[in-house]
């Protein structure tokens, strides 16, 4: 509610499957530098995680603040919404992300509507990892240094709105999993990067690593979510 505003965060905050968030116009919620619980994709980064059903609710005159704790905050790890795949709802109205490593990170198969939403300063605006979710976005803006917008192709009849959105930085649309791709597979994939180097960083940045392939097993499981499709992986000796 907004008479508990703010809400310092100091470990990841999960929303479970069957309990729906409201949060009011003018809340303010504060992402601490680090994760204390150490948990989550990254383990150095606070992260507010999207299990069931989140409504974000500001207006124009009072936004529903993310931001890293003193605002612009060192929250280089932070992500301010990550929707996951299990999410029964998510809407973002009047919502502003600041001073965080991850504005929205969308993994869900529900669809999103993102309405009069900003993210700036971070690293990565917005992330989209599969291809299986429709998603609306209009009168929103997205600042990334690394990654302004990311999504993966729309599958099937899948599709991506964006009207009157700007994107500042850099844009890439990936490769989504092939129809009939494991979805609980501990492999992600994820858009590209021009060199070996590149990708070993890209991972890391999330706490990830790059696809260590050891048996047949594995590599089926890879080479069905690649579809066919280019994709780095770790080859040191």
């Amino acid at each position: 509610t907004l008479n508990s505003s703010p809400y310092v965060l100091t470990g990841d905050v999960t929303i479970r499957n069957q309990a729906t968030l409201t949060i009011e116009a003018g809340v303010e919620i504060q992402f601490a530098s680090t994760d204390q619980l150490r948990a989550g994709d990254d383990v150095d980064g606070v992260e507010f995680i999207v299990e069931g059903d989140l409504r974000v609710l500001g207006t124009a005159q009072n936004p529903v603040r993310f931001t890293g704790l003193d605002d612009p905050g060192p929250a280089l790890h932070a992500t301010g919404t990550t929707v996951a795949r299990t999410a029964r709802g998510t809407t973002l109205r009047h919502a502003t992300y600041t001073g965080l490593g991850t504005g929205v990170d969308i993994r869900s198969t529900t669809p999103v509507v993102i309405e009069n939403t900003r993210v700036a300063g971070a690293r990565r605006g917005l992330l989209r990892d599969n291809g299986i979710v429709n998603i609306t976005v209009t009168d929103s803006s997205f600042e990334g240094t690394e990654e302004g917008l990311t999504m993966a192709v729309p599958e099937g009849n899948r599709v991506i709105t964006l009207l009157r959105t700007q994107v500042i930085g850099p844009v890439a649309i990936g490769v989504a999993p092939t129809p009939g791709a494991d979805p609980d597979s501990r492999y992600r994939l994820a858009p590209t990067p021009r060199t070996w180097a590149d990708a070993e960083g890209f991972c890391g940045s999330r706490g990830w690593s790059l696809a260590d392939i050891q048996n047949g097993a594995e590599n089926a499981d890879v080479a069905s979510l690649l579809g066919g499709a280019p994709a780095w992986i770790d080859a040191r000796m």
